[in-house]
């Protein structure tokens, strides 16, 4: 997000829920200025927002800019609350930052992950068809490739809502065109 002189604000959020609640919150909400759903596929997609953030999303963004910390975008909304945000910078700034929001805030955020940090292919994600993207984004929530396994392609069938031979077919091709990518971006290399 980027928050500008006049007291707006600016950002990219990826949407994998309801996106049409989003909308009629963009349209019925006055801390929006204007919105365009950029790229959809039923639930999912990316909004690309103006708006005027408020007071405690203001204090977060100066908490970031006092610690030399970036968003790293897009901003992922899920279902509900769940709102996921990759927050770059140093390890210092990370843990000066994070003691220093507000104890509700603090309640409300579960740290995911700490590490160096590597940024998002979306060249890789530009490979997969919208339904092959949401096939994957399903095997993996329900543990189909977690070692130990823990799912069958039955499991990501019923979580997406299709046939288990369906479910196989999108999970092959995309491994498919993802292990080629691979491959070929590492014999470049």
């Amino acid at each position: 997000m980027r928050v500008f002189r006049d007291g707006t604000s600016l950002e990219l959020d990826y949407v994998d829920g309801d996106i049409d609640e989003l909308v009629a919150e963009l349209e019925d909400g006055p801390d929006y200025v204007q919105y365009e759903v950029c790229e959809r596929d039923g639930r999912q997609g990316y909004v690309y927002i103006r708006g005027r953030p408020d007071e405690h999303l203001c204090r977060l963004y100066e908490l970031l800019g006092t610690h030399s910390l970036l968003i790293d975008l897009p901003i992922r909304f899920g279902g509900g609350s769940d709102v996921t945000v990759r927050i770059v910078g140093y390890e210092r700034g990370l843990s000066d930052a994070y003691q220093a929001f507000p104890e509700e805030i603090r309640a409300q955020t579960t740290i995911e992950q700490v590490g160096t940090y590597i940024p998002d292919a979306p060249e890789m994600q530009t490979l997969l068809t919208p339904r092959q993207r949401e096939v994957i984004e399903a095997a993996v929530a329900v543990g189909y490739y977690a070692t130990p396994r823990t799912a069958t392609a039955i499991d990501v069938a019923e979580r997406v809502g299709c046939a288990r031979s369906t479910a196989s077919e999108h999970l092959r091709n995309s491994e498919a065109r993802l292990m080629t990518a691979v491959s070929a971006s590492s014999q470049a290399e």
